[in-house]
């Protein structure tokens, strides 16, 4: 896994990790901003699953995980968030992903998501990404970003599914918001309220499966 540090402030004591979905730049989020003592960290490139980075020097951590970093965040920030319970208040949002990403009822049909993987060409990227954006002109907008190379994202994807598959069982994680996009035409809405129905704290917009375009400010998602 790669972390790119968008912002940077000398001394501060907030984080905001951010999980990225699965073939997305850190580009996506450069335009959110943060207070002047938080920084922002994006992860993403889900090849290798690990975490390295020092959370030392923050004594808070809001962690954001989008579409398949959701299950991501589970995997490898359960146990991160246990060990540090006592020196880092975490704050955890997931939006428009399950811990079951693939599943016919509470994820990706899993035929959708072999189908992706098998067609995961030039061609089925940009299927992919304008069925991620929902429409025309956010298409168009999305296109402008940076992509990341195509055998890159292939092996993302391949091997985050044999990774779902092998750990069927959800993890029991501290979610304090859940955000759904009732235009999502990746993780089916009826599929995300399946998974999510017994959560006290879920929102929904109307949004496709990315929504960032309709966020100014990190803390918005969490406010």
């Amino acid at each position: 896994m790669k972390t790119e540090k968008l912002i940077h402030h000398p001394g501060a004591r907030q984080l905001i990790l951010c999980l990225a979905g699965w073939s997305a730049s850190p580009e996506l989020f450069r335009r959110l901003t943060a207070d002047n003592d938080q920084d922002v960290w994006v992860c993403y490139d889900y090849r290798q699953l690990d975490f390295t980075e020092s959370l030392a020097p923050y004594d808070k951590v809001y962690l954001v995980a989008w579409s398949l970093g959701v299950w991501v965040a589970e995997q490898l920030f359960a146990p991160i968030i246990r060990q540090t319970a006592s020196t880092i208040q975490w704050t955890a949002v997931a939006i428009n992903g399950t811990g079951t990403p693939i599943s016919d009822e509470q994820g990706i049909p899993e035929a959708i998501f072999q189908g992706t993987l098998d067609h995961l060409d030039e061609t089925g990227r940009q299927h992919f990404n304008r069925r991620m954006c929902g429409n025309r002109a956010h298409f168009a907008a999305y296109k402008e970003l940076p992509e990341r190379p195509l055998d890159e994202i292939q092996e993302e994807l391949q091997q985050l599914f044999i990774q779902i598959k092998a750990t069927r069982q959800p993890v029991s994680f501290p979610w304090n918001k859940v955000w759904l996009s009732r235009q999502d035409r990746i993780f089916p809405i009826d599929n995300l309220r399946n998974y999510w129905r017994e959560h006290s704290s879920v929102s929904e917009t109307d949004s496709p499966h990315e929504p960032f375009y309709q966020w100014n400010k990190w803390e918005e998602l969490w406010k």
